[in-house]
């Protein structure tokens, strides 16, 4: 039951949900208090350069000469909150300030976009392989639920008739 028609229904649905998993090219700038990062917010909100305020005031040393640059990230593998600030900050723009397991931050949006989805070919066996265990487990689930259990029978093993103790001697009505 796993035609190319099937296939081809399961690979349109792929598609759209991997367009939707967009890349996002983010700097930030990291501050120890809320107060730091909004005056250096506010700097930015009034004029003063993004990326010379990352270099003079960002406490994360590994971004800071490279202008608090994080390059492409995907926003949803990104740590709490910054999925939710990328989300809400358009290309160009930057986010207010927001506290991180890390401290404050204040996030640019460089760019945004979307990866190029698998063709057809690369996914097939994926699709296959999903199409063909999802009609398994309906057989099964079809299988358990017309299946008849009968007690007895040719070749059926009745319990004991005395229960069998641990030291493998029949156990006497009080050891029970």
């Amino acid at each position: 039951e796993v035609t190319d028609a099937r296939i081809d229904k399961m690979y349109a649905e792929q598609v759209s949900l991997q367009q939707s998993n967009d890349e996002v090219s983010i700097a930030h700038i990291l501050f120890d208090t809320q107060e730091e990062a909004q005056a250096v917010y506010d700097a930015i909100m009034e004029g003063a350069s993004f990326e010379s305020m990352a270099r003079a005031h960002s406490k994360d040393t590994t971004t800071r000469m490279e202008n608090g640059h994080l390059g492409y990230v995907s926003p949803n593998d990104q740590p709490a909150p910054f999925p939710v600030y990328i989300a809400d900050t358009q290309a160009g723009e930057v986010s207010k300030p927001f506290q991180s397991a890390d401290g404050w931050h204040i996030l640019k949006v460089k760019d945004r976009r979307t990866r190029a989805p698998k063709t057809r070919d690369e996914m097939r066996p994926e699709i296959v392989t999903f199409l063909t265990l999802n009609q398994i487990s309906k057989i099964l689930r079809e299988l358990r639920t017309k299946a008849v259990i009968q007690d007895g029978g040719p070749g059926a093993v009745s319990p004991p008739a005395t229960p069998l103790s641990l030291d493998g001697g029949a156990a006497q009505p009080d050891e029970i």
